[in-house]
């Protein structure tokens, strides 16, 4: 057998042994998924300049694996956020990463890393709401629910953005909901929400948010577990056959046509500082610190026909400044701390003063010293006098700096304060 023909063959066994592994390994999947819901509605929706929450679940099928959680946006160089995380064989987490950026993004990476190799990734798809939006929350099974507000604007020269929320995704920090403007819940037990999450969505409001709190059969139900914060008491029963035409008259249009059948309320009591908007206790509302509850005594579907309806929520939701969680990192940058370390006693040295000093030290070391040596006939002593300035200057400067800055310690404390009213 020639020698080409030998290597040929060795070149084709080598193929088939590696070829098996080769594939073995490409039909191989990473041990770890990931099950990502980002933004308010679980499908990458949030407000621009707002923090959001990135839910995801991160199971483990393989072994123990400790790794970082990260968030890349596009053209960074490194993450914008990441989460420490351990996942033991078998493990199943579900972990909430808030995320902020002050650029529309469309979408954004995020990765599990571990032991600086990324071990899983995944492109995550965003949709950006931009600052002239207002965003309406809606925590119901009816995915139409108030789908008329998308037509209306609730604040002039503002689009009205509606985001389909889900119980299981909503946020337990108040900083997460801050992007929305207003949030409605329908057809929700809220007693099923965690401490955590009702306790968000009531700083929210203190905060300056509108919650609008659907009434009907389900009322009780849905408001058991904010309590705390609804402006009225609701009682067994329900009244029947009521007029429509207190919520005509909120809407502006004369006559009942358009809901001529009489509607299903909740017989409620008004709770200290709360109002009633129609008269007839049909939509209530109560302050709560900087925002406000809004309850309505019907089932909100009843108007869903109701060519008025966008009529009658938009003097209601009216939308106003409100404070803002945070507002100061939105840049992620670090103004706050450089104001904070920003002490006279901290300046540097004018540059004047700082050239001043090297001018004469360059002066001293080199020309003076030369011609003082020179007219005392030793240049011969230049190898002493030269590390003598220089030690001398050395000492000076330190001794000036000590007398200036001294030996006592400053300490730059900043304390973060949010307080409600009450």
């Amino acid at each position: 057998m020639t020698r080409l023909p030998r290597l040929l063959l060795l070149a084709l066994l080598a193929l088939l042994v590696l070829a098996p592994a080769g594939a073995a390994r490409a039909g191989q999947q990473s041990p770890v998924t990931l099950d990502v819901r980002a933004g308010y509605d679980g499908h990458g929706q949030y407000n621009v300049g707002h923090w959001f929450p990135v839910g995801m679940v991160v199971a483990n099928a393989g072994g123990d694996l400790r790794g970082t959680i990260e968030w890349v946006f596009p053209g960074d160089s490194a993450p914008a956020f990441r989460y420490a995380i351990d996942l033991p064989r078998g493990a199943r987490k579900q972990v909430t990463i808030p995320v902020i950026t002050t650029r529309g993004y469309a979408v954004a990476e995020l990765s599990l890393v571990v032991d600086g190799k990324q071990v899983l990734s995944q492109a995550v798809r965003l949709t950006p709401i931009d600052t002239d939006g207002i965003i309406v929350g809606v925590l119901s099974s009816d995915q139409t629910l108030l789908s008329s507000l998308s037509t209306t604007q609730l604040v002039s020269g503002y689009t009205t953005v509606m985001s389909r929320m889900s119980a299981d995704l909503l946020p337990d920090d108040a900083m997460l909901l801050e992007g929305l403007d207003v949030i409605v819940i329908h057809d929700v037990a809220t007693a099923t929400l965690s401490d955590r999450q009702r306790a968000a969505l009531a700083d929210w409001v203190r905060l300056g948010g509108t919650l609008l709190v659907s009434g009907g059969p389900d009322a009780q139900r849905v408001a058991e577990g904010l309590d705390a914060i609804m402006p009225a008491q609701i009682a067994a029963g329900l009244r029947t056959e009521v007029s429509a035409q207190p919520l005509e008259r909120l809407a502006g249009r004369g006559g009942a046509a358009d809901l001529a059948q009489g509607l299903t309320a909740n017989q409620i009591t008004l709770r200290p500082g709360a109002r009633s908007l129609d008269g007839e206790n049909l939509i209530v509302v109560g302050d709560v610190g900087a925002g406000r509850v809004i309850f309505a005594a019907f089932d909100l579907t009843l108007l869903r026909a109701w060519r008025a309806e966008p009529n009658l929520w938009k003097p209601i939701l009216s939308i106003e400044d409100r404070m803002q969680i945070g507002h100061s990192f939105r840049e992620r940058n670090e103004n706050l701390v450089a104001g904070t370390i920003q002490l006279a006693a901290l300046n540097l040295p004018s540059p004047a003063i700082l050239l001043l000093l090297i001018v004469t030290y360059i002066l001293v070391v080199g020309p003076v010293n030369f011609l003082v040596l020179r007219r005392l006939r030793r240049v011969d002593l230049a190898w002493v006098t030269t590390p003598a300035l220089v030690a001398i200057f050395l000492l000076g400067a330190y001794g000036v700096s000590f007398v200036l800055r001294g030996t006592r310690p400053q300490v730059s404390q900043l304390a973060l304060v949010q307080s409600f009213e009450g």
